[in-house]
This record gives structure tokens, C-alpha cells and sequence, in this order.
């Protein structure tokens, strides 16, 4: 009976040791394999579509109100200059050029959101290309092509050129009727204001379409960026 006694301490020992240290180096074997932590690819992509669902509904959004504050600013002011030139009233038509500078630099500022989430989309349509194993279709270079070549857009862009150049006619004619009092000061204003106007158009419509592609590109980038450091 004593030479039982301390074998099992002499053996407790031992087997204490190793199993207060194995646990811990099987326990950090076994987190490697994290299959329930990390999504499936099926999740994955459940996640990719819905953001890109909303992205998508909010491009259409945004373009939707941006042709709507368009329409809207040309009634309003047209509506406008045709008061003040019923009324005699022509120091309210020499403020349309800046009314309407006002108004192209908001619908400025939204295509330029668009083209960045557009970016955000063009690198969500790449990451569910690497799930699937398909291309989605790359919305921002079929649309510009089919709307372009439409022999739609043609007529709607004449005729929003063509109410925009008859408010600045309209304008113009209207200002150098001002009286004595005004017409130094307004005339020179409101013509320098809407001729800065239509050079500042012209000038928008060649340069910011080189600005939108950049900044569809850095925005892509950036995704691309942030997605590699979340993964």
C-alpha cells in the first residue's frame, strides 16, 4: 500500500503538464479551419448582388433626378423671364445666367456621384465574376454606346440646347432694354454672364467627360484597394 501511493502522484504530474499545454496548441490547430466564421461563396455572393442591386438603383435614381431638375430649372426660368418681360421687369431676367450656372453646377456634381458609384459597381460586377465565373454586363460602357447611337437622344438634346440658347437670346435682348440708370451696370453683367455661361458649357461638355472617366477609374481603384484590405 505505501509503494502505491506514490506512483499515481508521481504519474499526475506528467499528465497534468502536457494537458494544460496540448489543449492550447490543438485548440489553435483547430481555429485554422474556420468554415462557419467565413461566408460561403453562396453568401458571398448573396452580399456582392445586393450591394450592387443598391448601387444600381441609386445610379438610376440619380440620374432620374438630375433630368428632372433640369426640365424643371428650364420651366421655372423660362416661366420666369417670360414675367419679367411681360412686367418690364428686366433685372429679373439679367439673374438667369446665374440661376442657371447654379443649376449646371448641381447636375455637374451628380454625374460626377455617378460616376464614382458606377466605379464601385464596375468593381462588385469583378468580384462576382471571380465567384461565378461570368461576366456581368458592364452597364457603364453598354448604355453610354446604346444611348449615344440612339436616334432618340439626338432630338432630345436639340431641343434642351435649343430652350437653353432661347433663354440666353431671350435674355440678352432683354437686358439691353434696361433704362439709363441700369443699363451700364446690368447690361455689361447679365451679357458677360451669359456668354461666361455658354463658354463655361462648352467647355464643361468636352473637359468634365474626361473628369467623370477619372474618377470612375479611382473609384475602382479604391474599391479594389479597400476589398484587398478586408480580405
Amino acid at each position: 500500500m505505501s509503494d502505491q501511493n506514490p506512483k499515481p502522484e508521481t504519474q499526475a504530474k506528467p499528465a497534468k503538464t502536457p494537458r494544460t499545454s496540448m489543449p492550447k496548441t490543438a485548440v489553435a490547430a483547430a481555429k485554422p479551419v474556420p468554415p462557419e466564421q467565413r461566408p460561403s461563396p453562396d453568401q458571398q455572393l448573396d452580399s456582392l448582388m445586393s450591394h450592387y442591386e443598391g448601387c444600381r438603383l441609386e445610379i438610376i435614381e440619380l440620374m432620374q433626378s438630375n433630368e428632372r431638375l433640369l426640365n424643371i430649372a428650364i420651366l421655372i426660368l423660362g416661366a420666369v423671364m417670360a414675367y419679367g418681360i411681360s412686367v418690364k421687369a428686366y433685372e429679373i431676367v439679367a439673374l438667369g445666367p446665374f440661376a442657371m450656372s447654379i443649376v449646371i453646377f448641381q447636375g455637374i456634381q451628380r454625374y460626377e456621384l455617378v460616376y464614382q458609384l458606377g466605379g464601385y459597381r464596375k468593381y462588385l460586377e469583378a468580384k462576382m465574376q471571380e465567384l461565378t465565373g461570368d461576366k456581368p454586363a458592364f452597364w457603364e460602357e453598354l448604355v453610354v454606346q446604346l444611348f449615344h447611337h440612339s436616334w432618340t437622344n439626338y432630338p432630345l438634346r436639340a431641343l434642351i440646347i435649343l430652350a437653353f440658347l432661347l433663354l440666353c437670346a431671350v435674355g440678352v435682348d432683354a437686358v439691353t432694354r434696361l433704362t439709363a440708370p441700369l443699363e451700364t451696370a446690368y447690361r455689361y453683367l447679365a451679357v458677360g454672364g451669359y456668354v461666361g455661361l455658354l463658354v463655361g458649357v462648352s467647355v464643361a461638355v468636352g473637359i468634365n467627360f474626361r473628369h467623370y472617366k477619372a474618377s470612375f477609374v479611382k473609384a475602382y481603384d479604391l474599391a479594389c484597394k479597400l476589398g484587398k484590405g478586408n480580405g
